[in-house]
């Protein structure tokens, strides 16, 4: 979870869902 959250620091909400995904 704490990588999620810091690629969300990172990347920013339009990055998450593709990491998100990439991820599962």
């Amino acid at each position: 979870m704490n990588s999620t959250c810091d690629a969300y620091i990172i990347f920013g909400e339009d990055k998450i869902d593709d990491l998100s995904l990439q991820l599962q």
